[in-house]
């Protein structure tokens, strides 16, 4: 039996299920219309059949996307899985439904769940640092049309995943960190320019930062 296959998992597999489903029906839809227009392409007889072969075209390569998003969102799912030991797999399925949520993470003890259009797992002992990041949209270059915010989670193999925010209101770090430092101490919350340039060129002071910070005990901090 395969450890790491997420069907073993029924909570975690159904979550999965439920935010790749409008992904499914959105391929589905368009691949059905692609289908009319090639068909009537095929039958009509007309000036006008090069138009639905270019409509059938269009929505082909529609269809192509959405294959390439869900096989990648499907790829980094099955790769999150692999980061924590079956019986820690089996703690996050049998918590996820009581853990705190919000915006679609989910701490456990173990891991934190991020579901979004995917499944991806954050070990708890692998997040070093979280902060926010906040990416303004420019018209024509120079015009202030809006703000995406991202909560940022960076790992302790130097890679750092962004995820986006539906409200910009909201304070996710502020989330996480409330949970996240009831399971474990040595994970920096918020941006800072040192933090950012360690975590880029000195990622192991950080580390040996982060775990001589864990292993005080709170008399001590």
């Amino acid at each position: 039996m395969n450890e790491y296959n997420i069907k073993n998992y029924p909570v975690l597999y159904a979550s999965y299920r439920k935010e790749t489903r409008k992904t499914r029906i959105l391929l589905i839809v368009f691949a059905a219309v692609a289908l009319v227009f090639l068909a009537a392409g095929l039958l009509v007889n007309n000036p006008s059949k090069g138009l639905w072969f270019t409509f059938s075209v269009m929505f082909l390569f529609i269809v192509l996307i959405f294959l390439i998003t869900f096989a990648i969102n499907k790829n980094s799912s099955s790769k999150s899985l692999v980061k924590l030991p079956p019986e820690a797999l089996k703690r996050v399925n049998d918590s996820l439904l009581t853990s705190p949520s919000f915006e679609g993470l989910t701490v456990t003890a173990d891991a934190v769940v991020y579901t979004f259009n995917s499944l991806i797992l954050f070990p708890v002992e692998d997040i070093l640092w979280i902060y926010r990041h906040e990416l303004t949209t420019y018209y024509a270059g120079f015009i202030p049309l809006g703000k995406t915010a991202y909560a940022v989670i960076c790992t302790r193999n130097g890679k750092r995943q962004s995820i986006r925010l539906k409200n910009n209101k909201i304070d996710v770090v502020g989330f996480l960190q409330s949970q996240l430092s009831r399971i474990r101490r040595g994970i920096f919350y918020g941006y800072d320019a040192d933090l950012d340039k360690m975590f880029r060129k000195n990622i192991g002071q950080m580390i040996a930062m982060s775990d001589q910070y864990a292993s005080q005990t709170p008399q001590n901090m």
